[in-house]
Formats: structure tokens, C-alpha cells, sequence
């Protein structure tokens, strides 16, 4: 949500984000497990961005055993209103391949840091 709103020249004034569980409306088959009806299916996470006391950006994310479309979606409301749904979605380790690989050629113009990496055992 502070990406998109840096990039857009807003400044958020609040933030919510909200993690609830998928209920399983009936019995799940997967290769690796049984799920019954009543019982956690998955994840639903919402996180919403307000400036100037207007809802302005709502992020979903859902991930859930036995969901019947998968897909990555983005709704942008304005003129023209922008809806683009890539079906089946896109792999999360591509596409954290792919922010990295685009992060790349900012980093010569970032400015010099110290990090330090633990790394547990």
C-alpha cells in the first residue's frame, strides 16, 4: 500500500490490514490432505490505504485449498476504469523473481548503507 501510494503522490493517513481464515463450505480433496467442511481452508488477508479520509487503495489477497478460479486481478477506478485479470495468476517465486530482477537497476542510483545479515542455524 506505501508503494503504490509513493508512486501515486499520496500520503496515506491510515492503514488496516486484516488476516481471517478460509472456511471450507464443503470436503476438500488434495493429494495432501483431507478438509472438511467447517474447517480452515486458507488465508484471506485485506489491507486498505485512506488519505484524506477516502478508502483509496484495498490490496486482497486469498490463498485457499479447492478454490475454483485462481487468479491475479487489478481494478483501477478512474477514467478509463482498468480491470486486467491474469488467469491461473502468476507463480509467487516468478513473480518474487521478477520484482527482484526489476529492483536491479535501482540499485546503482541507491544511496551507500550499512546491512547486516544474521543468518540462524
Amino acid at each position: 500500500m506505501h508503494f503504490l501510494a509513493q508512486q501515486l503522490g499520496w500520503t496515506l493517513e491510515k492503514t488496516e490490514d486484516r488476516i481471517e481464515p478460509v472456511i471450507a463450505d464443503r470436503t476438500i480433496q488434495s493429494e495432501a490432505m483431507t478438509i472438511v467442511s467447517g474447517q480452515v481452508a486458507g488465508v484471506r488477508q485485506t489491507g486498505i490505504g485512506w488519505v484524506n479520509g477516502e478508502e483509496k487503495i484495498k490490496l486482497s489477497f486469498q490463498a485457499s485449498v479447492g478454490e475454483a478460479d485462481s487468479y491475479d486481478e487489478i481494478e483501477i477506478f478512474g477514467t478509463p476504469h482498468i480491470r486486467s485479470r491474469i488467469m491461473k495468476g502468476v507463480h509467487g517465486d516468478i513473480a518474487t523473481c521478477a520484482i527482484i530482477l526489476n529492483a536491479c537497476k535501482s540499485i546503482p542510483k541507491a544511496a551507500p548503507a550499512y546491512a547486516r545479515w544474521q543468518i540462524s542455524r
